[in-house]
């Protein structure tokens, strides 16, 4: 899912629409504005959390099942004390991912084949997770640290 961020958003409001100036990010104080700056911060920021709130609701339904939404990045701080639906908010999550991938190439070309105790771990939206089991029918999108090519099906 591809979506535009809060401050793409919000800086592309105040380029492209000529009355309507830059503002700056913080968390709207109502959902109704009052003003033209409080009018823009709640459509954006509270737009922001209704979005990740409506998706994440509409994947559970897909799935059939609960879904984890895991929140990253500096400007969430803005949008995470307006969702409802449960989530976990990590904003260095990303650095702790590229940190774990380089650790694991790093580990890949020092240690010898076999060492490592024969496990294998599946990096998915930049965290460590155990490598999905034979019986698991769930297919995901997942780069492997021994898959060099890319993406692939799992």
């Amino acid at each position: 899912m591809i979506c535009p961020g809060l401050s793409t958003g919000l800086r592309a409001l105040g380029e492209r629409c000529a009355q309507l100036p830059q503002v700056r990010l913080s968390s709207p104080k109502a959902a109704i504005g009052v003003n033209t700056e409080s009018c823009m911060l709640s459509g954006s920021v509270l737009g922001t959390a209704v979005l990740l709130d409506g998706i994440t609701q509409r994947i559970e339904e897909e799935l059939g099942c609960p879904a984890t939404l895991v929140v990253t990045g500096g400007l969430a701080k803005y949008v995470t004390p307006l969702c409802r639906h449960p989530l976990t908010y990590d904003p260095e999550l990303l650095l702790k991912g590229l940190a774990l991938l380089y650790q694991m190439k790093h580990l890949s070309r020092t240690m010898p084949p076999g060492a490592g105790g024969g496990t294998r771990t599946t990096i998915s939206a930049g965290a460590a997770v155990p490598a999905p089991s034979a019986g698991n029918a769930a297919r995901r999108r997942t780069k492997t640290a021994d898959d060099e090519t890319g993406w692939r099906e799992q």
